[in-house]
């Protein structure tokens, strides 16, 4: 490689204790982030990140909270063209059930939020969600 990396910008996340950025995805083009915060509460955000072309900087588009919490896994796939997004969660919460959920959302452009478009439940013991690709 004859060409170095330069250092472009820090994200941060919320909280003193999250690993905020424990699991990232980027479009292949570069302008759609996702990254995953855990808090040691068990529980998780996602934080949409859109890449400003002028200034090249991201910016927060949207952070999708997790609804649960005692959520052994929570998980993410971002689609290639940043338009679709699915999030699971692995709960092991009495008050759920201890089922597992994946949520997919979507988008009408880059700079929009994501919405819910559907809700699936997964029975207990089935690790439904556990891993996820678009």
């Amino acid at each position: 490689l004859s060409q170095t990396f330069a250092f472009q910008q820090r994200l941060n996340g919320e909280e003193e204790r999250d690993y905020f950025g424990m699991l990232v995805s980027l479009t292949p083009d570069g302008l759609v982030m996702v990254a995953l915060s855990r808090r040691w509460t068990d529980s998780g955000s996602l934080y949409v990140f859109s890449r400003n072309l002028l200034e090249c900087d991201f910016f927060l588009v949207q952070k999708v909270e997790d609804q649960f919490t005692n959520c052994a896994s929570l998980n993410f796939a971002l689609s290639a063209d940043g338009m679709t997004l699915i999030y699971g969660s692995a709960c092991s919460s009495s008050s759920l059930g201890g089922k597992h959920a994946v949520y997919i959302y979507s988008r009408k452009s880059r700079i929009d939020e994501f919405y819910l478009q559907q809700r699936l439940d997964g029975n207990e013991g089935e690790h439904f969600g556990y891993q996820l690709d678009v």
